[in-house]
Order: C-alpha cells, then sequence, then structure tokens
C-alpha cells in the first residue's frame, strides 16, 4: 500500500509510492542515506518495494493504514524515497509494470527521477500515455562531482528534450539548491530547461545532516540556510524564471507563499489533480480548508506515528480522527515551528479548530 507519513501536514500531495528501496545513483547530498539508515549506493542495498498490486488495490479504492484518511483520487508521488528509473529497472522493470496500470486507468501522478532509462523509447511510449507531472532533479553542473551515479548535467538536459514532447508537463527540481549555484542557475539552468521544454521549477535549499556548509545555521534538527538568504535567492531565481516564462514554486516550507501557488510540485492547476489542502500551509495562509468524511473517522492518525515516540502513543492515535489531529498540530509549538513562523504570531483565528 502506497504511503504517506508526517508529510501530510505540509504537503499537497504526500502520498508516496517507490517501487524500490535504495537507490543506485548515491548522490552524496541525499536525505534518504539518512531516513533508510545505510550506505545507499551498491548493489547489495537495493531491494524491491511497492509493486503493482498494491498500486491497482489502492487506484481501485483500497486505503488502510497510512492513506486510511484519503477519500478521493488524491495523485501519488512516485520517487520520493528511491528512483524509480535507477539501473536496476532495466532488469526489474517494476516501475514500467506500474507505469501500465497508471496508463490503463489515467490516475494522475507525480513521477520525480534523474535516471536516464526515463528517456529509452519504451518508457516514452508508456508514459506517453499517462495523466503525470514528470519532475527531473537538476541544479548545475558543478553537481556532477556530487551525483556521480546519476546521468550528468547535459545528458539530462537532452531527456528534458525527449520526455517533455510526450507529457503533459514536465517541471524541474532544483533540489538541492546550493547558494554557491545562483549565478549558474541563474544563467545556465533556467535557460538550457526552457529551451528543452520545461514548464517551471521547483526550489528547495540544501540540507546538511553531516556537518554544515557556510552560511547555515539549525532548524528542527537540520542544518539549514537561514529563511531571510533563501528567500534572497529565490526571489532573483523567481523573477528571472518569470522574465522567460517558467513557472516557479517552492519547496521550502518557510517560503511555500514564494511560489506561483501554495503547492509546490507545479501540478495543481492541472487536471485530475486535486490535492489535500487540510494542512499547514493552507491553514496559516489564511484559507479555511474542510477535511473530508474519511478525514473525521477514528482510526485514520496512523501517518502521525513519527511524531509521537512514547510506548502509548499508538493507542492514542488510534482513537483520533485525521482532522483532529491536524487542528492540534497546527495550534502547538510544533506547528508553527515546522514552519518556520514567530510562536508570537499566531492566527489561529484564520480557521476553524473547533471540534
Amino acid at each position: 500500500m502506497p504511503k504517506c507519513g508526517t508529510q501530510c501536514i505540509l504537503c499537497d500531495f504526500p502520498v508516496r509510492f517507490d517501487t524500490f528501496s535504495g537507490c543506485r545513483h548515491a548522490c552524496e547530498y541525499c536525505f534518504t542515506r539518512r531516513k533508510l539508515d545505510k550506505n545507499i549506493g551498491t548493489e547489495a542495498d537495493i531491494s524491491s518495494s511497492e509493486g503493482p498490486i498494491s498500486l491497482r488495490s489502492f487506484i481501485e479504492g483500497e486505503r488502510k493504514g497510512e492513506v486510511a484518511w484519503v477519500d478521493w483520487d488524491l495523485p501519488i508521488h512516485i520517487g520520493g524515497m528511491s528512483d524509480p528509473y535507477q539501473p536496476e529497472e532495466k532488469e526489474k522493470r517494476r516501475t514500467f509494470e506500474c507505469l501500465k496500470i497508471l496508463a490503463e486507468t489515467k490516475y494522475p501522478f507525480i513521477i520525480s527521477t534523474k535516471g536516464r532509462l526515463a528517456a529509452e523509447k519504451e518508457y516514452l511510449d508508456i508514459i506517453s500515455k499517462c495523466n503525470v507531472c514528470f519532475q527531473i532533479s537538476l541544479v548545475s553542473p558543478n553537481y556532477n562531482k556530487l551525483e556521480q551515479g546519476a546521468p550528468p548535467f547535459e545528458e539530462r538536459i537532452e531527456m528534458i528534450k525527449k520526455i517533455s514532447k510526450v507529457v503533459p508537463r514536465l517541471n524541474i527540481r532544483i533540489q538541492p539548491y546550493m547558494i554557491e549555484e545562483l549565478n549558474s542557475v541563474m544563467e545556465i539552468l533556467l535557460p538550457k530547461i526552457k529551451e528543452a521544454g520545461a514548464y517551471g521549477v521547483t526550489i528547495e535549499g540544501m540540507k546538511a545532516w553531516k556537518g554544515k556548509l557556510p552560511g547555515m545555521e539549525a532548524v528542527g534538527g537540520d542544518m539549514c540556510y537561514p529563511t531571510w538568504l533563501l528567500e534572497e535567492h529565490f526571489l532573483k531565481i523567481k523573477n528571472r524564471a518569470h522574465d522567460i516564462g517558467l513557472g516557479f514554486w517552492s519547496g521550502e516550507n518557510r517560503l511555500r507563499f514564494m511560489g506561483d501557488s501554495l503547492g509546490c510540485c507545479g501540478c495543481d492547476d492541472m487536471e485530475g489533480f486535486v490535492g489535500n489542502k487540510y494542512n499547514l500551509n493552507h491553514f496559516y495562509s489564511g484559507e479555511n480548508p474542510q477535511p473530508t468524511e474519511a478525514m473525521k473517522k477514528i482510526g485514520t492518525t496512523i501517518c502521525f506515528r513519527s511524531l509521537c515516540q512514547a510506548a502509548w502513543c499508538g493507542d492514542v492515535l488510534d482513537q483520533l480522527p485525521f482532522d483532529l489531529m491536524m487542528r492540534e498540530i497546527a495550534k502547538s509549538e510544533y506547528g508553527y515551528t515546522t514552519m518556520g513562523l514567530e510562536i508570537d504570531n499566531r492566527k489561529l483565528n484564520t480557521f476553524d479548530i473547533r471540534m
């Protein structure tokens, strides 16, 4: 069954589906090294994860576990924790089999990759039949040394040219962004991807978990660039993107308001892409999102389990509905600090927090 986890408190499209666990690309900055607690990159570290059976069950309406609160065709995100087009796919074809189901059902989804397999003919043919927002991660030619297991910068530009011709939308993930790459992003990346057929960009700052980079500070459990510094850089990149006809979205939770919409994937205006707006971004922006019927049901809070480490927490969560848990998080210090907001500036009257 697809997973969700605590991304639901922040993200409009938090349901992830990974055909593999581990990734051969072994990018040096990869956050899944920490989350999965293993040295990703060797064949021994790659294993199969979700497959066609669980995907079809989800599409046909089976929603349990971390996704029990989802009672509409919420688009899934393929490639959140592992690359679906990594080298293992050529032999195992797990992603291809799932794409066949998605092409058949026209179920909306986002797929993120750096993998060269995505630009091969049979994969182009199958993705052309899908309702998909395609994402390719790309920042700068200088990242080649950090992404030695992935196709280099220029090869990914060629991939964009091929894939953008057959999908409804292709966006570029400028993730993770390092401040030293501002000029490279402005003068090399943006013009090249526009010419190659990209629709827009989504950007998020680098987060360090082994030491820190110059200019970083502690934010929660990560070392991050300060908000004011990222805002300066994002504004320049946003203006440049708009000048040449690219959309712009912010994957940085603290700066979601800078995007062309609050969603960070750049697909919330696509047909069939109805996201979950019952989250902190929409609460704190002054909107008044309403829960669905499934969100009001007891036992739909398993996705919050990692937020509560105490032994008794699981029993308590089993007795709560999703909507109540979300509203409690929205009133908490955790909610505000997660979004980079000052506790003294709470505006709890911007949404209905009553039972």
